[in-house]
């Protein structure tokens, strides 16, 4: 028994369980209990609050929930609008490449080339 123990490498259960502890999606703290967005039927992100699922809501969720009636999917044609630093990109079109949640951006690629990375208010649907 000895000689197996000594084999196995040590382990530090405090690293191992910060590591796996499930996060709120939008706050980041652990360690509590947490709850999922309905519409996304246990797929989707889980938040330690209401006031935490609203922000997130407000920021990125209602662009990329299964349930809402604003989700932009991969491909989806959009037209910039509003842009302060890169005005020249305004009333251009592009398509939805994916959905930056941890940025809380979306990553259009333009119609004739280029990409840019946006906040959802500067876009709109153009279909």
């Amino acid at each position: 028994m000895k000689a197996l123990t000594a084999a196995m490498p040590p382990v530090d259960l405090t690293a191992s369980v910060s590591a796996t502890m499930d996060r709120c999606a939008q706050c980041q703290r652990g360690g509590m209990k947490l709850a999922g967005c309905a519409g996304c039927q246990g797929v989707g992100p889980r938040y330690c609050s209401k006031d935490c699922q609203k922000i997130a809501w407000g920021q990125i969720h209602k662009y990329t929930c299964k349930a809402s009636k604003n989700r932009m999917e991969r491909g989806t044609k959009l037209r910039l609008k509003g842009l302060e630093g890169a005005k020249q990109h305004n009333g251009k079109t592009g398509v939805v490449d994916r959905v930056e949640d941890e940025k809380g951006r979306i990553c259009v690629l333009l119609d004739g080339g280029g990409q840019l990375s946006v906040r959802p208010q500067n876009v709109e649907r153009a279909d």
